[in-house]
């Protein structure tokens, strides 16, 4: 790979360079002077993310020379020729002032689910390498026309106005971690991959061809690719590359002013201690005074409260289900034929919804009075049909690795003593399941039993010969009186809040 540390004597060089420059100034401030000591770079070996690391070489060299660059490479091993080509791509690289770290995907991936897996495997390895590295922000090189295939495919699937967003300069790793707030930047998305591609034959960069990318039978994004690609001239004027852009423009302005208006709605809030997150129980409080009802849309209060559930909710599908919050105002094309059609929000101010309902398997309890609607909401109980959450474990002396439970929870457990090493499972607690095991090791238990069945908290339990044990309630801290409480102790995590004020400028 080779480095032209000016970089802008060529017209592909220049304009690629401007557009990178000026999407970094705008994530993190003039000169750069939010920009992370340490950043992580995706590398595929692909055009686009070798222009990227080659751009952020170069802006290390001209302007951050303290910056150290991970660079992360993950083989699928789908292809034969995968392994040749990453070990040629870290030859390629070696003399850049960066490390380079290779992943490997072991798993055999089956093709039906071919892009699905591979992504959640892959997102699992970079993870993982960016905690142990340190690296807080996951540079992907995204581009224009990827957005644009974002775009096509969740309007093909009726994505609501904020899945329709697609990608955005700066958001949350899609896993969670109890130890890292990984974010993922992507500075191309304003450069076309002509563009990308003409810097890298401007400045003679190698990279590799990954033919499953051309296959339109495939993948679905493969298929959309090959739309866009329009070679025989038959896309409708709608799917035309201008107007395309044109209406993700008009997505990406709604979502900009939903966000600014749920913003401040959420500082004035909490100023006036409306919003009331307990750790504990895992459970929000949220008081919301009626005049909202006249300052903002029904739409803008019903992301509002389905953002603020999320803490609480153990759904697993949750950025999938805005629907269940609102069906009415979400939706990119009108339709007033679906009466069935709803918002939350609007039938919580109407009356028409009930004091006590479930939605995104939280408990929702609703109060009002002539100022303010108050609403309560807490796990809801588990389905039987659906299946408990049960996450079983085996602890020695030591720590534990991170859990995550109930797609809420992260646990790490010291276990000070060797004798109470064994098998170990956490649930949620149920009277029906556990509340003999609850009297057996409690003697206490009506002071906090109410707690248990009202919230629906985790509980540990030890596997036994004869019999199981619980140990203890983590999150409300109460142990049991057949383990010593001295042996143990524990870390707790929750899932971060998504409505907070965002940390680039």
């Amino acid at each position: 790979m080779f480095i032209n540390p000016l970089g802008l004597t060529n017209s592909a060089t220049a304009t690629v360079s401007s557009k990178f420059l000026t999407s970094l100034t705008k994530i993190f401030a003039a000169n750069l002077r939010n920009f992370p000591p340490r950043i992580a770079v995706a590398l595929s070996g692909g055009a686009d993310s070798v222009a990227l690391l080659n751009l952020l070489v170069k802006i290390k060299m001209k302007k951050l020379n303290d910056l150290k660059i991970d660079a992360i490479t993950v083989n699928h091993n789908i292809r034969p020729e995968s392994t040749d080509e990453v070990n040629q791509l870290s030859k390629l690289i070696s003399h850049l002032p960066i490390e380079h770290h290779v992943l490997e995907i072991k798993q055999k991936i089956d093709p039906r689910q071919m892009e699905r897996t591979a992504r959640e495997l892959r997102y699992q390895l970079m993870l993982g390498a960016c905690e142990k590295l340190g690296d807080g922000n996951l540079f992907m090189g995204h581009h224009r026309d990827d957005q644009l295939e974002t775009f096509l495919m969740r309007m093909q699937s009726n994505s609501t106005l904020f899945g329709l967003r697609s990608m955005t300069p700066v958001s949350n790793f899609p896993m969670v971690s109890p130890t890292l707030n990984l974010k993922v930047v992507r500075p191309l998305l304003d450069i076309d991959k002509s563009e990308l591609l003409n810097y890298c034959k401007e400045n003679e960069l190698v990279w590799f061809e990954d033919s499953t990318n051309f296959m339109p039978e495939l993948t679905k994004r493969n298929y959309y690719r090959y739309l866009l690609k329009d070679e025989k001239n038959k896309l409708p004027p709608m799917l035309h590359k201008a107007k395309l852009l044109d209406s993700l423009s008009k997505v990406e302005h709604f979502n900009s002013r939903i966000e600014r208006q749920i913003a401040g709605m959420d500082k004035s809030l909490t100023a006036r201690g409306f919003v009331e997150f307990d750790p504990k129980t895992i459970s929000l409080k949220l008081t919301v005074p009626r005049d909202l009802f006249s300052r903002y849309s029904f739409l803008t209060l019903d992301r509002y409260l389905f953002l603020k559930t999320y803490q609480v909710s153990p759904n697993k599908n949750f950025f999938h289900d805005f629907t269940k919050i609102d069906s009415k105002y979400a939706g990119f094309f009108e339709s007033s034929s679906d009466k069935k059609k709803s918002s939350l929000m609007q039938d919580i101010f109407t009356g028409h919804k009930p004091n006590r309902f479930t939605v995104l398997n939280c408990q929702f309890e609703v109060s009002r009075d002539d100022e303010n609607f108050k609403i309560n909401i807490c796990r809801a109980n588990e389905n039987a049909r659906q299946g408990y959450n049960v996450l079983p474990f085996e602890m020695q002396e030591g720590f534990t690795d991170w859990l995550y439970f109930d797609n809420r929870i992260f646990l790490r457990i010291l276990n000070k003593k060797a004798a109470n090493a064994g098998k170990y499972r956490l649930e949620v607690y149920k009277d029906s399941e556990h509340l003999d095991l609850l009297k057996q090791g409690f003697p206490n238990y009506m002071d906090f039993k109410r707690l248990l069945n009202n919230f629906n908290l985790p509980v540990l339990i030890k596997e036994g010969k004869e019999h199981d044990e619980i140990v203890c309630f983590p999150t409300i801290d109460e142990f049991s009186t057949n383990f010593d409480k001295d042996d143990f102790s524990y870390d707790i995590e929750l899932k971060k809040e998504l409505v907070e004020e965002d940390e680039y400028v």
